[in-house]
């Protein structure tokens, strides 16, 4: 049986799993023969292993004590070899799944297949397999190889983990935010020089319209003016708000008044003469006056997504005006918060504190006509615009209704808080085109309520466990298992064009090694949309081998499906660890351990107690967070701060649709969390490889 020391991170767990192999081996009547590496050979001779070339070797009449060493009871050694289960190879893995198939193709094998595999891998006639359902020879698949083993010879059923409590249903939520104090009460606006009555009014002609607009003029004075009645009183007053929302905002609305009647509320507003329509302007400007018109309609747009006025332009882009000087102003705004443009109110969907306009109002497949103006905006140039209006919330607050304020409010707060992360991102050099699918998930996935889902707080029990509970005592939260907020993510993922079998795959893939196929496609799209700098990271076989990755996964599952899903996974992990309290999280920075081989340190000179120390790492790399584990590559402790932003996944959540509750990675004891190190410094704290015998953390 053939196995290697070096699989193994820690030299207890090592020992223990090596004393499980011998006994196997031992019910086989074979041998153990295992790679050890040269700094741990003399304590395998103390195990009873004995030298082999480059091998070590631990001979069957020596493997009952070593078994017993370990509390375990050595197996009875085969009678005769007829009496033996044929093995199909002598190759037992010592971590993952039994053999060469992975979890995700195991479910898409056979029962009768799987039969196949597994009873040669574990020793174990077909036949004493057949009880099993499909669904437990999967999970055998899934388990630690030697978990697995035990129990396939035991007969035994998997363990079935304890199934956590079930996440609410994610819904989409408004939360109450308190308003600022001392807010006035809300008045309409009563600008000088308009008339005092509107009945007195002489129509000049009619404008047309869905709200039955008219020129009208004042015979006192002669001078003109819009009036409407619109579709419903209701519509006519929020169209009003949306115009005094606009004046706080700073841009161009007309001056207004609302007159109550016997007949319902009219709006009388300032007729611009020697205006020309938007499309008109469009039509008859030069490219290069066309590109300055464009940019002055697109520096509203942040104020224009956060009254979520979608009929902004109109369909003919005659909702706004261009005069002489170039100045566009917003005249017909009746589609904005609660209403459509024709009068009739938005589905309750789209209410509430989100401003998912940022993103629809740029979308040609939502609207057309609003991408042609607004589509060509990145998301940063969003996010300067959105920087213009945040500290005018306030008075924006004033300007419209006790019964809209908390409803600004939160869409103002919430493009505070996307600015903030938007800054992130671009102070770090991401594209702008990854940002704004981030930005986008981020909203999307709270506005659904599965950040609100998740717990408050994750504490330890002891320091150095890496056994978490939620605020209530509940081990893990609903992170894992049936039900989980894992799988509520997942169900959000298929349902937006996203397949959380990619996740799945790739956190498969790194818990076996962060320079999986896997893995090396996830470093290539990170270099790529951190401004495509490789030689600002370390690649294992060159940076043509992560590409090749790459571009085989994109062609396997779609460029967009690939893109979208990551973004959705990024932006979940992300806003989790930001809704989570925990030890080694402060604001949003939290301070990760990462273990180095001693040879990497001495080839860049960095001495033990070196602080802020900068090399070169790969993309996305493996760190933990309460322990570091002893490696077999080395054992030198490291510590650096990480924003949050540079977290790409952690163990307290299991794999998307793996709801075996054991938990993403490669066990709790690795307490993973994979990161971007790339810039960040970090502090040489110690040295846990060989200098502390068996101690195999720190903590």
């Amino acid at each position: 049986v053939k196995v290697s020391g070096a699989a193994f991170t820690d030299l207890a767990v090592n020992k223990e799993a090596m004393a499980d192999v011998a006994n196997v081996a031992l019910g086989q009547g074979k041998a153990l023969k295992t790679y050890v590496p040269a700094g741990l050979k003399t304590t395998y001779k103390k195990w009873g292993f004995k030298d082999d070339g480059a091998y070590m070797v631990l001979q069957p009449g020596d493997m009952p004590a070593f078994v017993s060493s370990m509390g375990k009871k050595p197996k009875a050694a085969p009678k005769s070899k007829s009496q033996q289960t044929a093995v199909e190879d002598d190759v037992v893995s010592v971590i993952g799944t039994p053999g060469d198939v992975s979890a995700k193709a195991a479910v898409k094998l056979s029962k009768t297949a799987l039969v196949g595999h597994l009873a040669p891998k574990a020793g174990v006639a077909a036949y004493k397999l057949t009880k099993y359902t499909k669904a437990q020879l999967v999970q055998f698949m899934e388990m630690d190889a030697f978990q697995a083993i035990d129990l396939l010879q035991k007969g035994s059923a998997p363990p079935a983990p304890t199934p956590p409590a079930k996440a609410p249903e994610p819904v989409p939520v408004v939360k109450k935010r308190p308003l600022p104090d001392n807010l006035p009460a809300f008045q309409m606006p009563d600008p000088p020089g308009f008339p005092a009555d509107v009945a007195q009014m002489k129509t000049v002609s009619s404008l047309g319209g869905s709200t039955g607009a008219k020129l009208v003029e004042d015979p006192a004075t002669g001078k003109r003016y819009v009036l409407k009645k619109g579709n419903s009183s209701g519509h006519l007053r929020e169209e009003a708000y949306a115009d005094a929302a606009y004046q706080a905002l700073g841009l161009n609305v007309p001056a207004f008044k609302v007159y109550e009647t016997a007949d319902g509320p009219v709006k009388l507003a300032e007729f611009k003469s020697g205006t020309r329509s938007l499309g008109e302007a469009l039509a008859q400007a030069s490219p290069a006056e066309r590109k300055k018109l464009v940019k002055e309609v697109q520096k509203g747009f942040a104020a224009d997504a956060l009254l979520g006025n979608w009929d902004v332009l109109g369909a003919s882009k005659d909702n706004i005006l261009v005069d002489d000087d170039g100045r566009v102003w917003r005249v017909d705004n009746g589609g904005s918060f609660r209403y459509r443009a024709q009068g009739k109110k938005k589905e309750k969907e789209f209410l509430g504190d989100y401003p998912v306009e940022l993103w629809t109002m740029r979308d040609k497949s939502v609207g057309p006509e609003n991408a042609q103006l607004f589509g060509s905006l990145d998301i940063y140039e969003v996010m300067e615009g959105v920087r213009e209006i945040v500290p005018k919330g306030e008075k924006l607050l004033a300007a419209v209704p006790e019964e809209l304020r908390p409803m600004v409010h939160g869409r103002v707060e919430i493009m505070r808080d996307l600015l903030g992360t938007s800054d992130a991102f671009k102070g770090d050099r991401w594209q702008a085109s990854y940002t704004d699918g981030f930005l986008e998930q981020s909203t999307y996935i709270r506005r659904q309520g599965l950040i609100d889902a998740m717990p408050q707080k994750l504490k330890q029990p002891k320091a150095g466990s890496t056994t978490v509970y939620d605020e209530h005592g509940q081990q893990f939260d609903k992170l894992r298992g049936k039900d989980s907020h894992v799988e509520a993510w997942a169900a959000y993922c298929k349902a937006n064009g996203g397949d959380p079998a990619i996740i799945r795959y790739w956190m498969g893939q790194q818990a076996g090694s962060s320079w999986s196929g896997a893995s090396k496609a996830l470093k290539y799209r990170i270099a790529l949309e951190r401004g495509g700098k490789f030689d600002e990271y370390y690649w294992q076989g060159g940076v043509g081998a992560a590409k090749k990755q790459y571009e085989a996964t994109i062609k396997k599952v779609g460029r967009d499906t690939y893109h979208k899903t990551w973004a959705m996974w990024h932006a979940w992990v992300y806003e989790s660890l930001r809704h989570t309290e925990f030890s080694r999280k402060k604001g949003g920075i939290v301070e990760l351990v990462r273990t180095e081989g001693s040879d990497i340190m001495g080839t860049y000179g960095v001495k033990l107690g070196q602080r802020n120390v900068q090399m070169l790492r790969g993309a996305a790399e493996s760190g933990s967070i309460f322990r570091a584990k002893r490696i077999v590559a080395g054992g030198e402790v490291t510590t650096q701060r990480v924003p949050l932003h540079r977290v790409l996944g952690y163990y307290w959540g299991d794999r998307p649709g793996a709801t075996n509750g054991y938990g993403g990675f490669l066990g709790d004891a690795e307490n993973e969390f994979v990161f971007i190190p790339e810039g960040i410094p970090f502090d040489y704290v110690d040295s846990i490889y060989g200098s502390q015998g068996v101690e195999a953390y720190w903590k």
